[in-house]
């Protein structure tokens, strides 16, 4: 893929592939009322912590993502 490409959905050989995901929150992650906060540097070797995204799936809901 070219360097600065923005996209949310990659296709290969024709067929849509998942975005990936992390599974867990980091050990000690503590939720407020404006969002959650991870402790000490856990987030740090981002490359872009803006692009990070936080998918919250209580049930079998429908995720919509804005483009």
């Amino acid at each position: 893929m070219p360097a600065g490409l923005s996209t949310r959905d990659l296709f290969v050989n024709g067929a849509r592939v998942p975005m990936g995901s992390g599974g867990t929150l980091a050990s000690g992650t503590t939720q407020s009322s404006t969002g959650y906060t991870v402790p000490g540097t856990t987030l740090a070797s981002l490359a872009d912590p803006a692009d990070l995204q936080f998918v919250f799936n209580p049930g079998n809901w429908v995720r919509s993502r804005p483009t």
